[in-house]
């Protein structure tokens, strides 16, 4: 009984032995497969971060051709209403100088009248003084 126990024994320990590194080969194993989805994981997971970086980076490009345009646009801006403010000025000058126009043309009239009248009644005068 002794002997067959020592057998038993021997064989429960080989099965033990040989279940062991059975079992160290599975985990080792289950580890390169566990490492080889990890990296595969990682490597999805750098392909989904490259994607947004590079998502982000259009983003920030397109956001800076905006700036870009924003910043021309109001210097257009500016330069109009500095164009507009001249123009303005230039309208206002050329509206009193109308004015005066208008005013010199009253005086020029007014004086011209009675200036005409005075030449034709000279001349009446003249003819009167030479028939005397």
């Amino acid at each position: 009984m002794s002997e067959s126990s020592d057998n038993e024994m021997n064989e429960w320990e080989l099965n033990v032995l040989k279940n062991g590194m059975l079992g160290e080969k599975k985990q080792e194993n289950i580890i390169t497969l566990k490492n080889a989805q990890m990296k595969e994981s990682v490597k999805n997971w750098d392909d989904i971060l490259s994607y947004f970086d590079n998502k982000i980076e259009r983003y920030n490009q397109a956001n800076e051709n905006s700036r870009q345009n924003i910043e021309t646009y109001v210097s257009q801006i500016k330069t109009t209403q500095i164009h507009l403010t001249q123009n303005e000025n230039k309208l206002q000058e050329l509206t009193q100088l109308s004015h005066q126009q208008d005013l010199l043309k009253e005086i020029i009239h007014d004086v011209k009248v009675p200036t005409e009248k005075k030449v034709k009644e000279l001349g009446v005068l003249e003819k009167k003084v030479t028939m005397i």
